[in-house]
């Protein structure tokens, strides 16, 4: 009910997978009546969730978000959601963020097939998410005003954001841009965009000899690179879609 709901605002598709992902197996394993499951439940489910501490927030907030649901519809009383007292996680990251190295960049630029690459330049110099990749327009790529326009259906964040389009990445995408479509082409439903996507990051990876392919390192280099250059982490974090 409570997909259906967000479905029915026009959530973007990522947004409903996440949901349906993270609430499917607690669900399963509480299969009674909500006001029947507990804080104590709550936090010992939480607590089996394998991960860092940022997959195990995100289990929660999915999960305080569902109860919220049921205490809207009148299915538990106002006041009694069972997540609100379970743990906030904070730990610290073991290792230090990674990003691309100048050198590795033109690696990996110069293997990408010609489908991945404008999504591989958009994801290095201008910081999208790949959420956001996959969900990008050709429309929304406005060369002549350098940005992109990142709309709030297609982000994690709230609100629309206009990401910037440097000298580096208006060269690369030029050639490529079309006037409208995809910009990742390949797959229908997001599931199946994902996974092509995350082939080609492999394959350009392996083609440029520099396994294995490094996770969120493309927006990890554009916000490195962009306080180095502009000095100003606010506005680095505003065109990133930071918090």
């Amino acid at each position: 009910e409570m997909i259906e709901l967000r479905r029915k605002a026009k959530a973007s598709e990522s947004y409903l997978a996440d949901l349906r992902c993270r609430s499917i197996r607690f669900t399963k394993a509480f299969a009674a009546h909500p006001a029947s499951v507990t804080t104590a439940d709550c936090q010992r489910y939480l607590d089996g969730v394998e991960g860092a501490s940022g997959t195990r927030n995100a289990h929660r907030q999915i999960l305080w978000r569902l109860f919220a649901h049921c205490e809207s519809r009148g299915y538990i009383p106002r006041g009694t959601n069972p997540v609100a007292g379970t743990q906030v996680l904070t730990g610290k990251r073991d290792d230090a963020v990674k990003v691309w190295s100048s050198e590795e960049m033109a690696k990996l630029l110069a293997a990408a097939g010609h489908a991945y690459l404008p999504a591989l330049a958009i994801g290095a110099f201008a910081g999208l998410r790949t959420s956001e990749i996959l969900a990008l327009d050709w429309r929304d790529v406005r060369l002549a005003d350098r940005t992109i326009k990142v709309i709030h259906r297609k982000a994690r964040c709230a609100g629309t954001r206009l990401a910037p389009i440097t000298d580096n990445l208006f060269a690369w995408l030029s050639p490529l841009a079309k006037k409208i479509g995809p910009v990742w082409p390949r797959g229908r439903e997001w599931k199946e965009r994902e996974r092509t996507i995350t082939a080609a990051q492999n394959a350009t990876a392996a083609a440029a000899g520099i396994l294995p392919w490094r996770h969120n390192s493309l927006r990890h280099s554009f916000c490195t690179y962009r306080v180095a250059a502009t000095q100003d982490v606010a506005r680095t974090a505003l065109e990133a879609g930071n918090s």
